[in-house]
């Protein structure tokens, strides 16, 4: 590091970034130079929780300048694949389908799949609102057994909610795939 003027870039969140059943360490760094520092100073690393790896992922976030959130746009539906993975969705869709519908037979099938999209939007939010909060949740949790010293009996806890931790990632990635049109 010093050979080649590296600087470590700081961090965000738990300070450790590696651990094993007896220790944790910060292991893995992002590195910049004075230049690089000066060019993006608002460039920040954020340690990311593991699910299944034993280390922690870095996000590394190059700006120069701080980042402005958008307004939020109103959202079309779209079904959500990972909402066929659930026992009750068949259900919700065959509800709406036989909705009473009048009119010519094109009009009553406009009018069914009118209605199963707003069962399905009223159904998703009542089963799936809490997966972001829950997600913060176990978060928050892993980043306290991280901050901690080792200890022995919190490894099946932090075991327990690394695996739920990644079936819900499961389930975001599928909604991201599907927003970014690549599943077929």
């Amino acid at each position: 590091m010093t050979d080649c003027d590296l600087i470590d870039m700081g961090y965000c969140g738990s300070p450790y970034t590696w651990s094993d059943y007896q220790t944790k360490e910060r292991l893995d760094r992002s590195l910049w130079t004075e230049e690089l520092q000066n060019l993006f100073p608002c460039s920040r690393i954020t340690h990311l929780h593991s699910s299944t790896s034993d280390h922690s992922p870095l996000l590394v976030a190059v700006s120069d300048a701080p980042v402005r959130q958008s307004g939020r746009r109103k959202a079309l539906f779209s079904f959500e694949q990972y909402w066929a993975t659930h026992q009750e969705c068949e259900e919700v869709i065959q509800r709406g389908w036989q909705t009473a519908a009048e009119g010519d037979p094109m009009s009553k099938v406009c009018q069914r799949i009118k209605q199963t999209g707003k069962d399905l939007f009223k159904w998703q939010k009542s089963t799936f609102k809490f997966r972001q909060v829950e997600m913060r949740a176990i978060r928050a949790r892993l980043d306290d057994l991280m901050k901690t010293p080792f200890v022995a009996s919190d490894l099946a806890e932090k075991q327990a909610l690394q695996a739920k931790f990644q079936e819900l990632l499961t389930q975001e990635e599928t909604l991201w795939i599907q927003d970014l049109g690549l599943c077929g």
